[in-house]
């Protein structure tokens, strides 16, 4: 009978210890062309599970623009996975080019 207590708390630590765990990291890198809130072109990185869900998180990150500056995302033009990175806009992809990652 004195054992039952210490199974339980045992029991009871490993299910607080599973409830505390973090998801795991999606697995997918995309680069999106994105149109800042000013009207400029800007890049974006993030981790998604699919270009869908990238364009929907990219919304609103802060992206890379012109001259180096950092501006809110307005508009997500287009989202490509980050070892193809080729943009269906030479200026994007010339953007692409110049960044140092």
């Amino acid at each position: 009978m004195k054992k039952m207590p210490v199974v339980l708390g045992a029991l009871l630590m490993a299910v607080a210890v599973q409830a505390g765990a973090q998801p795991p990291l999606p697995q997918g890198l995309f680069a999106c062309h994105v149109l800042t809130a000013d009207g400029r072109d800007g890049l974006v990185f993030v981790q998604a599970d699919s270009l869908e869900r990238a364009a929907v998180v990219a919304v609103g990150s802060a992206a890379f623009s012109t001259g180096s500056q950092r501006a809110a995302t307005a508009t997500v033009i287009e989202c490509v996975p980050r070892r193809e990175a080729t943009f269906e806009s030479d200026a994007a992809n010339a953007m692409l080019e110049g960044l140092v990652l």
